[in-house]
């Protein structure tokens, strides 16, 4: 187990790669939106999300297919109560 400084040191890691990691989702998200793609919280385009997601799981292009991924969660996820 890892003393309290390694799990700091972690929690660091996991924290800044998530961050840089969420700014590429970002930045690709509003990219596609100034182009004019729209309309992804349509639960009618649930199937093209999914078949988008397997093309580029295939590609290895992680970033879409975690754009994907939340966009999918978003449209089948139960409303959670805050």
């Amino acid at each position: 187990m890892e003393n309290e400084t390694g799990e700091f040191a972690e929690i660091g890691r996991i924290c800044t790669t998530l961050d840089r990691f969420y700014f590429k989702m970002k930045s690709k998200l509003i990219r596609c939106a100034e182009k004019g793609y729209v309309g992804w919280e349509d639960k009618d385009n649930i199937e093209m999300i999914l078949k988008k997601l397997t093309n580029n799981l295939s590609k290895k292009d992680y970033v879409d297919v975690a754009n994907l991924a939340m966009m999918l969660h978003f449209l089948t996820a139960p409303i959670m109560k805050e």
